[in-house]
This record gives structure tokens, sequence and C-alpha cells, in this order.
């Protein structure tokens, strides 16, 4: 027997056995240089996320599988029914850019390998991602200009939900639900109809099936039966002044935020019990394992007042509406305590521009925490509006440092005269006030009005 440069063995003295020899050894070297190995895409991943991975093989004859490896992170048993050639990867603790390859076994020279970005970012909590409102995320590993584009970029699902969404979604990664293995890195949505849903953001359907989904208006979350979410369109709309600038219904507008730590969600509603009509706002304080209350909601309504003489003052007070004002811009968390801003809805009737702090524990007015942009007088003359606080949705700043400045940019008056004589530290320096920014002291007693000029702060 002797072994030829083909590959085939030749038996010596055994003509016909060594042809038959030949041709089955050459066969099986054809088989094999036709393997091809195939990996499902990884559409990046947390730190310690687990996710199953598959390889498909073709050509392989004797269906001898694939052995994995990878430069970080771990593989164990996939979960019961998963595909043939499957894996359970979970992601190292260090962020960054990480690759996976799957090695036919019958022919180890054929191989695939992917690479994905796995990222330490914990979340994004609030407006725009962080309290500078700058939308950065310095944590992106697996986005990047070379790999954006309309073949390997695009929806992965959608989700239905109830009403118009005018709040940014917020996302944490790696919440455990309903238990320490029930692992999911969660898109958490509000919406004009007043409901709030929780999504896994990697792993759903069309239509996906959500976490769970609650109503923020419903008996479990301080509302009632008979409530509903207000009627903002161009016809038959108790806010506004019928231009549909939000329709067809107002309920969540601002976008929530979330505590971490406590895992809570702060999140304000507006209804409207249309017998009266009464008007109703709410501060919740949600679970966000489960979309239950962790202490009862705070309303906000005209138990809440400034001194001030504008038109609707009563005995000195000028007290909150839940009817006139709109809840737009994010809300913001800072030192245990959330503030939440308010504008007008389409410049209609006497509204002002408001700034509350709450408690995050309890949900109480904190002592001092109350601001109103203009106690003394409502309407600028020359503008038809008052000095609120819009922003298109934007929350308040915050700056680093010992007292825990807020910024806030005002819009709608353009006359210096629509800040009140009794906030008012400096006539000398009054300008206009349009667009101006505003920075306020939550460490010092009250809400103290400052007004950035000419890069200086002018105490007003």
């Amino acid at each position: 027997m002797s072994f030829e440069p083909n590959g085939c063995v030749r038996v010596a003295r055994a003509g016909f056995l060594g042809v038959i020899l030949c041709l089955f050894v050459a066969g099986n070297l054809f088989a094999q240089t036709n393997i091809t190995v195939t990996i499902t895409k990884i559409n990046g991943l947390t730190t310690q996320q687990a996710v199953t991975v598959t390889a498909t093989v073709t050509n392989d004859s004797q269906n001898r599988g694939v052995t994995w490896s990878a430069n970080g992170g771990a593989f164990s048993t996939p979960p019961p029914n998963s595909p043939p050639n499957s894996t359970l990867y979970t992601a190292p603790s260090t962020s960054g850019v990480y690759s996976l390859t799957a090695t036919s076994v019958t022919d180890p020279t054929k191989s695939a390998s992917i690479s994905f970005g796995v990222t330490d970012l914990a979340g994004v909590f609030t407006y725009h991602n962080d309290l500078m409102r700058d939308g950065v995320n310095a944590s992106e590993y697996e986005l990047t200009p070379e790999n954006i584009s309309s073949t390997t970029f695009g929806k992965l699902f959608s989700c239905t939900v109830d009403g118009a969404i005018y709040a940014q979604p917020l996302w944490m990664a790696n919440l455990a639900i309903s238990g320490p293995t029930d692992v999911h890195n969660v898109v958490f949505v509000a919406t004009q109809h007043d409901s709030l849903y929780a999504f896994d953001a990697d792993v759903n359907a069309t239509p996906c099936t959500p976490l769970w989904h609650v109503s923020l208006i419903d008996a479990a979350h301080g509302g009632s039966a008979s409530e509903t979410t207000v009627p903002a369109a161009t016809t038959g709309n108790l806010v506004g002044n019928g231009d549909g600038d939000i329709t067809p219904e107002v309920g969540v507008t601002g976008t929530p935020v979330i505590d971490p730590s406590s895992k809570t969600l702060y999140v304000v509603s507006k209804s409207v019990n249309l017998s009266g009509p009464t008007f109703y706002q709410r501060l919740h304080a949600i679970d966000i394992t489960t979309g239950n209350e962790r202490v009862a909601p705070h309303i906000i309504d005209s138990s809440i007042s400034v001194p001030g003489n504008a038109p609707g003052a009563v005995n000195g007070l000028v007290a909150f509406n839940p009817l006139a004002e709109n809840q737009r811009p994010g809300l913001v968390l800072a030192n245990g305590v959330n503030y939440v801003a308010w504008a007008s809805h389409e410049d209609a009737g006497v509204y002002h521009g408001w700034l509350i702090g709450f408690s995050a524990s309890t949900l109480a007015v904190v002592t001092n925490a109350v601001f109103n942009s203009t106690p003394d007088t409502v309407i600028d003359p020359n503008t038809g509006t008052n000095y609120t606080y819009a922003r298109g949705g934007y929350g308040p700043d915050t700056e680093p440092g010992s007292h825990g400045e807020l910024y806030d940019r005002g819009g709608g008056a353009s006359a210096p005269n629509y800040v009140s004589e009794s906030q008012r530290r400096d006539a000398g320096a009054v300008e206009s006030l349009r667009d101006n920014q505003r920075k306020q002291f939550p460490g010092r007693p009250g809400l103290q009005f400052w007004r950035w000029r000419h890069r200086e702060f002018v105490h007003l």
C-alpha cells in the first residue's frame, strides 16, 4: 500500500480495490473544501449581557458542528430548544470592540468571525443622555461611520403604543424584571394617552409585546374611571387655542427621568374629569420593574402658590393652574430633588413659567423650591405672550458645584418688565430677557433668579 500525492491510497496487487479507495478519499476531500460557516449578527451588547449565538454550517456531511472562540467574554450551554450549533455567549465586563469565531470541526480551515461593540453605558436616564443635555454617548462601540449604511443599519422591529410620543424614550441596561435571571435591556416609552410602556430593547417581534404597560390615570396610579386625557385637537379642545399644537390629546408631554439606584421613573401626567371639567396633573414615582407606584402620586394643583399680583391672583397669591400649564420640558433629578418646569398651551389664557422642586423620596414640594417667572404680570403687550419654560422639550441643565446650579432657557416675553419687581435686584442691568439663560440655585434658600449676560452672571 502506498500514498499518492493526490490523496488517494493505492493497494498493491489489488487494482480494483485501489481505484475504489482512491475515489472514496478524493470524494471526501472534495466535500470538505465546500464547507461554509456563517454566524448570526450581534447588534451590540452591554457589559455581561448574555445572548444566544448560532452558526450555520453547510456541506458538512459528517455534521460535526463548530468550536467557538472569542477575544473576550465566555461561552456556556445555550437555552433549551436553541438551534443546532448554538452557544450562550456572555459579554465581558469591560467595554470595547470584540470578535467571536465559529470554526468547523470537520474542516478547521473553514470558519466565520463577527465583530461587535460592548458598551458600559448603564442607561439613558434623562433627556439628551445627561444633565448637561449634550446628547453624547461616550461609550458607543458598535456604531461607526464605516458600518452605517442602508444595508447594515436600519429598523429592527416596531412596537405599537396607544398615543403620540412627545417625550424622549429612556433606556436602562441589564434590568432584572421578574427575578435575577430575567434580565433585559429595557426601553421606557410614555405617551400622550397617559400610558407608560416597558419594552425589551433587543428581542422582539412585530408587533412586539411589552414587558409591562400601565395607565397613569387609572385607580392604581391615583386616577379614576371618570378621568381621560385632555382633548387638544383643532375642535373640541379643552387646552390651547384650537391650533392643534398637540393633537388629539394631552397626557404625558415632558420626558421622564430615571433614578437608576432606586429603579424609579418619575413622570408627570395630565388628565381631566369632563363632568367639571376638573383638570389634574400628577407627579408619579414608578417602579421600573413592574410599572407600579412606589408612593402615592403627588397632585400638582392650586395648593402650590407664590406671592404676586398677576391677573388671577387671590389675596396676593398666584396659584398653579393645572389647566393652563403645559409640562413640556424634561424632568431633572438632582441632589434628591425632582425639578419640573412648565410653559403654556399655545399661549392661551393666563399662564406662567413655573419651576418646582419635589422630593424624590416622598414627592412632596420642597421648601423654598417653587419659582414663578412672572408673578406680578402676565402678558407682554409686544408679543402677546408670557415668559415661560418650553425649550422644545429640553429639561433644565445642571452644573457641577457646591450649590447645584440649574440653568433654564426661557422664551416668550421680550420686554424686561415681565420679570417681577420682587425678583429684580439691579435695575441698571435689566435688558431684554427673551431667550436669555436663567441660573438658579436649589442649594440656597429659595430658587434665586440669575441671568446670563455677556458671558457673565448678573444677579437681577
